[in-house]
């Protein structure tokens, strides 16, 4: 994971993760999160990118959704079972985890309560 300068475009920090990181990072509170093709979550520093917590939960491309304290995250590879995963946003701890009928590529949405996403299979499914 990469941060550069809103100005000058200088980098900032580097952090090196076990995997690709293909999914867009969210933002909570000091922090920024974002999964990788290692199947881990990281969640750095956004000023220092010391990390902070990390949590392999099967995580890959899915773009994370957060609501308050709560980091949403999919994963699961093709051919492969999926999961949508509830991490705490504080230490990376699973809260609660969801197996569907496929892996979870698409990115999460939070709204109204409820997690959305979608399955990448043949038969894929919308979940709310």
């Amino acid at each position: 994971m990469l941060a550069l300068d809103a100005t000058t475009g200088d980098e900032r920090w580097f952090f090196p993760t076990g995997g690709s990181v293909a999914a867009s990072p969210a933002i909570v509170g000091l922090n920024v999160v974002a999964p990788a093709k290692d199947g881990k979550v990281y969640a750095l520093n956004r000023t220092s990118g010391v990390l902070a917590w990390e949590s392999a939960v099967d995580a890959g491309v899915s773009s994370p959704a957060v609501f308050g304290d709560t980091v949403f995250v999919g994963g699961g590879s093709f051919g492969n079972p999926g999961r949508a995963v509830a991490l705490d946003a504080t230490d990376g701890a699973v809260r609660w985890s969801f197996e569907p009928n496929g892996p979870v590529q698409s990115s999460i949405t939070y709204a109204e309560g409820k997690i959305l996403f979608a399955t990448n299979t043949a038969r894929g499914t919308v979940y709310a």
